[in-house]
């Protein structure tokens, strides 16, 4: 899932201005695959481990002193829709855990802050991510 400039993003209480991107990334931490004595192909996989990754990219106007920090714990939250009315709008939100926070600094594009985040399952069976609207 890629969300370009979401509307309202939040990390618990803290607002998270001038946020440009939101990347999902759902990668296998282990796969299982099973072949048959009859040919080179898989006859079964299964993917039963899932690492939800959460990817931000946001500009910053100024300084950034009150940025989430490696290891917080909160909700993150954000809002899309294909324009400015409420009808199609849709809030995604996932329990997630920073892992890292990388900064860019250019001339002329200013500063650029990367926050990463760990989603986090409610019981490991629930999706992290849950989407409604």
């Amino acid at each position: 899932m890629l969300v370009v400039n979401p509307e309202r993003v939040t990390f618990g209480e803290l607002e998270l201005t001038n946020v440009h991107s939101i990347a999902v990334e759902r990668t296998p931490e282990r796969t299982i695959a099973e072949w048959t004595d009859h040919g080179a192909h898989p006859t079964y996989a299964d993917v039963p481990e899932v690492r939800t990754t959460i990817r931000l990219a946001r500009t910053l106007a100024r300084d950034a002193l009150h940025t989430p920090r490696p290891g917080m714990q909160a909700l993150l939250t954000w809002h899309v829709g294909p324009n400015a009315s409420d009808g199609l709008r849709r809030r995604c939100s996932a329990t997630a855990v920073v892992e890292r926070v990388t900064y860019q600094v250019g001339r002329t594009s200013g500063a650029v802050e990367h926050l990463v985040f760990l989603a986090v399952s409610p019981d490991g069976a629930a999706d992290p991510l849950v989407v409604t609207g």
